[in-house]
């Protein structure tokens, strides 16, 4: 029997406190998946959601390309009907083109691992992590992701001299203009190589200090959080 997916604003609110069931890498492939789909780190109201189904499936093709042999690169089920089509990078989308010809709003994501929906008519990504299929029991929190989560809100949701919104996106370093993307790359990954003459040349820009301290600690929080997180799960394996 299908289950009925709970309303948008259990969903797609998705605040630290509603957060709390999720990991941090979790938490951060949602924020890049959001930024890549709607070019922004907007939490989009949807006004179908409430009204779709998560249909099971043990696809592993896209029946449209089938016939003609063509070739696909993601599969996505439409939470309607649950037909399965192709995404958008593949040549035919037929999971587009069913939207275009039905007009059901709302698709999701099959891929392994993957637990997100796009609706096409609010144009909004949804994250479905954290709703269990039922039967299933939500296994308990650690106790470090309370600190976690009060130390994520401080460092990228309260209001400092750098837009909420930039420090979140150093934290996950994507959806950054060239400059401040470059410098944000060089201190996640390259932390040591970063020079004064890196941050004079920001502030050369536009920036002020503060706000060069707040983008750098914004993106090594953001790496740190990326570690610990494959630490754990490391750790959790063995």
């Amino acid at each position: 029997m299908p289950r009925t997916i709970p309303t948008t604003d259990a969903i797609a609110a998705e605040s630290f406190d509603e957060a709390r069931s999720l990991t941090l890498s979790e938490r951060l492939a949602d924020a890049v998946r959001r930024v890549a789909f709607q070019r922004s780190f907007a939490h989009r109201e949807c006004g179908h959601l409430g009204a779709a189904r998560m249909s099971s499936t043990e696809s592993v093709t896209c029946p449209a390309c089938e016939p003609d042999g063509s070739r696909w690169v993601h599969l996505r089920m439409c939470m309607t009907c649950g037909i399965v089509g192709c995404c958008d990078s593949s040549r035919q989308r037929h999971a587009r083109t069913h939207f275009e010809a039905t007009s059901h709003p709302i698709i999701r994501s099959i891929e392994p691992g993957e637990e997100w929906a796009w609706c096409f008519v609010d144009r909004a990504y949804l994250s479905l992590r954290g709703w269990e299929p039922l039967g299933r029991v939500k296994q308990p929190r650690d106790a470090f992701t309370e600190p976690v989560r009060r130390l994520t809100e401080r460092r990228l949701s309260e209001p400092g001299a750098l837009d909420v919104t930039v420090r979140q996106a150093a934290a996950v370093g994507a959806g950054l203009p060239a400059p401040l993307a470059a410098y944000v790359e060089k201190v996640r990954r390259y932390a040591y190589r970063v020079m004064d003459e890196d941050a004079e040349a920001l502030v050369r820009g536009g920036l002020s200090e503060e706000q060069v301290l707040e983008l750098t600690e914004a993106a090594a929080f953001g790496a740190a959080l990326t570690r610990l997180d494959a630490a754990l799960a490391v750790l959790g394996r063995s």
